[in-house]
């Protein structure tokens, strides 16, 4: 019932293969090419929708999320899997509040239709998935067993993908009835894969709600007695160039441009610098916003060089390398002036920590504080050396991440989230078991969507020295 149109026959071409270990790691789940799913399976049974005779079908369903709160739209989710199993004559969806413990009920569609197009996740909480052992993963399989499952959907956001990728494989080794099937949620973006899965669900309803938020900072009134800049954090990479194509601001600085240009922080800071003294006395503007994506730092040309000094320092002179002055000494010149540039807690976990990667480890932080420090100290600088600068500088940090944890759905975010629920039905109907439902074709009408599954070992990374 699962098939590939013809269009899509060179799939293995245009999609990476799965690196070795990783597929041996999974050995057991669904396969590894993304497929099509039948459009008939998934459209309403006025169009010739649902498979002949369809017997009751049990599913359960749950959400879990390592972040603080589901994304927009998977109330819908939650919806359209119902309506799907409607027509699957005595059909029951199960809601499970925690996949180890249990603490299951039963979903009413009609008690719980006031939940269509809704913020939040007060139908289904969510709950932490922690990495699971295997008497956890017997729980979950117990779980199913006694409930009589025919699949299990798990609304995941990307960081958890790998843990239902192994409740999948646990499943298949252990022989159990039920398929495991993900539905992605992501306020980032980053999970994509063209001609496959063209959005993330909750990604639109972020951008929209961070743009107006943003764009009410920007119209923010200017000062007359100082130059007031306002260096903005919306979150990842994506969501960040979303929200800067709606606002415009005065500049914008994304890990991934940040990488390809080969900036170094000095001349991120330098231009940032030279834009404001030119705004200031060639255009009399005293205002502006700075917008800068969470993996500013990490993406920076020297800190790739500088974690690997670091290891290289630690790997032949351990010894001497107890403090962050030793370290600094044994640095080059121009990587001992970036490390101390950097704040103190980063500093000292770059010289003492490692990272999963086995290099030393990078602590997050707010990219947009650090930043506007930096160009204030800067600005001061110039100043008293007697280069162009201004004379009262102010730089205020937003922090808008979480205005975007499960803000209202969009139109866009409404539709997909009621799709997403069906095409999971359809794998579960289909027995795929190890697959995310998705959908392509976005860009035009609904009733055009192509209805996907993308296996879940393409959406994984293989990490030498960590767990994928």
């Amino acid at each position: 019932q699962l098939r590939r149109e013809a269009a899509a026959a060179t799939a293995n071409d245009e999609v990476a293969p799965v690196p070795e270990p990783l597929r041996k790691l999974f050995e057991g789940i669904s396969g590894c090419v993304p497929q099509l799913v039948v459009p008939s399976l998934v459209g309403p049974p006025s169009s010739g929708g649902g498979t002949p005779a369809a017997e009751p079908l049990r599913v359960g369903i749950a959400s879990a999320s390592n972040g603080a709160a589901a994304a927009s739209g998977t109330h819908n989710v939650i919806i359209g899997l119902g309506r799907f199993l409607e027509r699957h004559a005595g059909s029951l969806l199960w809601g499970i509040r925690n996949l180890t413990k249990g603490n299951e009920f039963l979903i009413d569609l009609a008690e719980c239709k006031h939940y269509l197009n809704q913020a939040g996740s007060d139908l289904l909480p969510t709950v932490l998935l922690v990495k699971l052992t295997d008497r956890m993963l017997g729980h979950i399989a117990k779980l199913c067993e006694n409930l009589s499952l025919h699949g299990l959907v798990i609304l995941c956001g990307p960081s958890e993908l790998s843990e239902v990728a192994r409740i999948s494989q646990h499943f298949a080794k252990t022989g159990v009835n039920a398929v495991v099937v993900a539905v992605v949620h992501s306020l980032s973006g980053w999970v994509q894969i063209p001609g496959w899965i063209p959005t993330n669900l909750g990604f639109d309803s972020a951008s929209c709600v961070l743009s107006e938020a943003a764009g009410n900072i920007a119209l923010s009134r200017e000062s007359l007695d100082k130059d007031i800049y306002h260096f903005v954090a919306c979150g990842s990479s994506p969501l960040t160039l979303e929200v800067a194509m709606q606002i415009h601001p005065t500049l914008c600085f994304i890990g991934v441009d940040v990488a390809q240009r080969g900036l170094k922080l000095q001349e991120i800071i330098d231009e940032i610098c030279d834009v404001i003294v030119d705004r200031h006395h060639k255009f009399g503007l005293h205002s502006g916003v700075i917008m800068v994506s969470d993996d500013f730092f990490e993406n920076l040309v020297e800190m790739d060089d500088l974690r690997k000094e670091i290891h290289r320092l630690r790997s032949e002179k351990p010894a001497e390398v107890r403090s962050e002055e030793q370290a600094i000494q044994m640095m080059s010149s121009d990587l001992a002036d970036f490390f101390q540039m950097l704040p103190p807690d980063m500093r000292n976990a770059l010289v003492f920590r490692n990272g999963i990667d086995g290099l030393p480890a990078l602590v997050r932080k707010e990219a947009e504080r650090e930043l506007g420090s930096l160009v204030a100290q800067s600005l001061v600088s110039r100043r008293k050396q007697g280069q162009a600068s201004i004379t009262d500088f102010l730089q205020q940090a937003h922090s808008l991440r979480h205005l975007a944890w499960s803000a209202m759905p969009t139109p866009l975010d409404c539709s997909l989230g009621y799709a997403l629920g069906h095409v999971a039905g359809v794998l579960v109907t289909c027995g795929a078991n190890g697959y995310v439902a998705s959908v392509d074709g976005m860009n035009e009408a609904t009733s055009r969507w192509k209805p996907c599954a993308v296996p879940m070992l393409r959406l994984l990374e293989w990490r030498p020295s960590a767990d994928p």
